[in-house]
């Protein structure tokens, strides 16, 4: 009997600990998306173009509080990594696309070791798409 509980504690732990993890890593990818949603909405026309704006030197690092629930100090972090690539599909006629690339590193402590990981969204876009 004593085995068969503790098979049954531990994997209940275990589910716990994954639900848990599941939750930092999407998180980590809204705020991801977030930042990919916002150089897509920015404007972009032949006079100006917010794009250079949101990136300077066509890098973007932001840090935010992740979206988790928070009860005293356990306050979550995700670093976002954005960078912006003008890739030229062809001359005649002039098109030009933006690709997006957003790395959202964030840290996931269990047991005394803090692990961190990366999500990756990209994406490219053209002018008023």
């Amino acid at each position: 009997m004593a085995v068969v509980f503790g098979g049954i504690l531990c994997a209940y732990m275990q589910n716990g600990y994954r639900a848990e993890w599941a939750g930092y890593n999407l998180s980590a990818q809204a705020q991801a998306i977030q930042m990919v949603e916002e150089a897509k909405s920015a404007k972009w026309d032949d006079s100006s173009c917010e794009l250079t704006n949101l990136f300077p030197g066509n890098l973007r690092i932001t840090t935010n509080l992740m979206d988790l629930p928070i009860s005293g100090t356990n306050r979550m972090y995700v670093t976002n990594y954005g960078s912006l690539t003008w890739v030229t599909i062809s001359s005649n006629p002039p098109a030009v696309v933006a690709f997006i690339k957003v790395d959202a590193v964030w840290k996931y402590r269990r047991k005394d070791t803090d692990m961190v990981y990366t999500n990756t969204v990209a994406t490219y876009f053209a002018k008023d798409q």
